[in-house]
């Protein structure tokens, strides 16, 4: 499977975002600013040093609405079949856990983690992101 290297930039002081970031067709950095259409060349500075903004790598994931899901700061709402065939609501956050080296979601509510290989087995079901952590913190709760 092969995905888009692309990020989400977002000023570090206010949190807001402003645009993305990727590695274009040829192997270059560009950026598209929010409610642009062009990509260009090199990375989002405004004038200011790279370390003001922060970014977000795309998981490669879309949910059922086609939205696209960041590492650490999207918000998602799943179904997950247990072991003994029941479902369960959850919501957690996409993130690398360098420990185990896989992808894994951070569940609110429970302290456990899930590998994101369960996406893939068909143990997850419906999958939507509800927001992201700086706009939607309550969802944690």
């Amino acid at each position: 499977m092969e995905r888009e290297i692309k990020f989400e930039v977002r000023r570090d002081d206010t949190k807001e975002i402003i645009g993305h970031e990727r590695i274009g067709e040829r192997g270059q950095w560009e950026h598209k600013r929010i409610n642009r259409d062009e990509w260009l060349l090199g990375a989002i500075t405004d004038g200011q040093e790279y370390s003001k903004f922060i970014r977000n790598q795309f998981t490669g994931l879309t949910d059922k609405n086609k939205v696209e899901t960041f590492f650490n700061i999207s918000i998602v709402k799943f179904k997950l079949l247990t072991s003994i065939n029941e479902y369960i609501e959850l919501i957690g956050v996409p993130f690398y856990d360098e420990t185990e080296l896989r992808f894994q979601l951070n569940i609110y509510g429970n302290s456990e983690y899930i590998a994101l290989n369960y996406f893939y087995n068909g143990q997850m079901f419906d999958f939507e992101v509800v927001g992201n952590i700086h706009d939607n913190p309550e969802l944690l709760k």
